[in-house]
């Protein structure tokens, strides 16, 4: 038996650092976030050799160790691992040691800004969960996570990360004074989605960088009642609202405005970030271009000259297309037709198991499909690689 889990990485728009609790406990915080197509991965294997056996793939770090109890916390790569198997034999396995073999790996590095060690906690812990048939709720699985993390492991931190991996998709999360948080999930059209996904670039510049010494310096300016550093998280707690509010309505220049401003009072919080103003400054001015479609840039299509609108798609007519998107879950081409067809995960490859769509095609692929399916009302085409 095996059992997988995965959870999603998170991109912070706003309001981080007022989810920390010497800031959120006195006056309230408030962040917006959305998770990515990037998880923390978790396999846990289920044995009866009394061993207990980590693999972190990401890392290339694995040991066994007697199982027991209470795993010693010496401070190594697998802290986390041990935290989660801690806090789940006490609380959970009324202190009866577990047997098991559990790999994980995460599809960004450690330091990349998008939360992974608070979403590989959340992994691991979704898996015990599944294995032990602990059914816990949302919300306290998410509260456990932070726990394990901050209290028990005492690494420094928030709370986002955590309720944005439970919770997935744009969320506005609230911390209360008391010390209570609610998730805000949005519900956004696809369109003004998929305008989002081309208006952002997301990459990774190669550096890895410690959240820990920015989150100590932002905790200790609150502590002493840095009036600059407070002033600049009471305008950050509210461009969190104000952002969400620019998403509803689907406003991508008072987005773009918005995102530029919590980054002028970001910089105020700390002194050690992680991205370029010169860069920062550049991808405002993508965002700020009304209609731009970067993807209108891609080779077009080459078209049957007897298809071209969706009433003229039959089952089992073979297409060439440009793949316009990659999402988790497929891929969506364009066939020429006003309306992308989109080809699941599981129907790009009949020779090898596709992991991910981005291990078989990329934006602006031109592939070979065959249609599955085609539904007018729904205004929806099924596609198929496997021809």
């Amino acid at each position: 038996m095996q059992i997988r889990s995965r959870a999603p990485l998170r991109i912070g728009f706003a309001g981080g650092g007022t989810d920390l609790p010497d800031y959120s406990n006195e006056y309230g915080g408030a962040v917006f976030n959305a998770t990515i197509g990037m998880y923390a991965y978790c396999t846990i294997v289920p044995t009866d050799n009394g061993k207990i056996r980590f693999v972190a793939y990401d890392n290339d770090n694995a040991a066994e160790y007697d199982s027991a109890p209470h795993l010693d916390i010496d401070g190594d790569v697998l802290i986390l691992h041990k935290g989660v198997y801690n806090r789940i034999v006490k609380e959970f396995n009324g202190g009866k040691p577990l047997s098991f073999i559990m790999s994980t790996s995460n599809d960004a590095p450690i330091g990349s800004g998008l939360g992974t060690y608070s979403t590989m906690v959340v992994a691991i812990l979704e898996a015990f969960d599944r294995w032990l048939n602990l059914g816990l709720p949302e919300y306290k699985k998410a509260q456990l996570a932070y726990e394990i993390e901050r209290e028990d492991l005492n690494l420094s931190g928030g709370k986002q990360d955590q309720y944005a991996a439970i919770f997935g998709g744009f969320n506005l999360i609230e911390f209360k004074q008391d010390g209570s948080t609610i998730v805000n999930t949005l519900r956004l059209e696809k369109q003004l989605v998929n305008e989002l996904e081309c208006s952002l670039l997301l990459y990774y510049g190669g550096r890895s960088r410690s959240s820990a010494k920015i989150i100590n310096e932002q905790i200790k300016n609150t502590q002493n009642k840095n009036k600059k550093t407070i002033e600049a998280m009471h305008r950050i707690k509210q461009s969190a609202n104000d952002m969400k509010l620019a998403l509803l309505k689907g406003d991508m220049r008072e987005f773009a405005r918005i995102l530029g401003r919590a980054w002028e009072d970001k910089k105020k919080m700390a002194d050690e970030l992680g991205i370029g103003e010169i860069t920062l400054v550049d991808i405002l001015k993508e965002l700020e271009k009304p209609a731009r479609d970067p993807r209108d840039e891609m080779p077009k299509p080459i078209l049957r000259t007897d298809v071209l609108e969706m009433k003229d798609l039959k089952e089992g007519m073979i297409l060439k297309g440009t793949v316009r998107n990659v999402i988790d879950f497929g891929a969506f081409v364009d066939i020429g037709v006003h309306q992308d067809g989109l080809v699941h995960v599981s129907e790009m490859s009949d020779k090898k198991f596709v992991k991910h769509p981005l291990d078989v095609v990329s934006v602006g692929d031109i592939v070979d499909v065959k249609v599955m399916g085609v539904d007018l009302k729904k205004q929806r085409i099924q596609l198929t690689m496997k021809l």
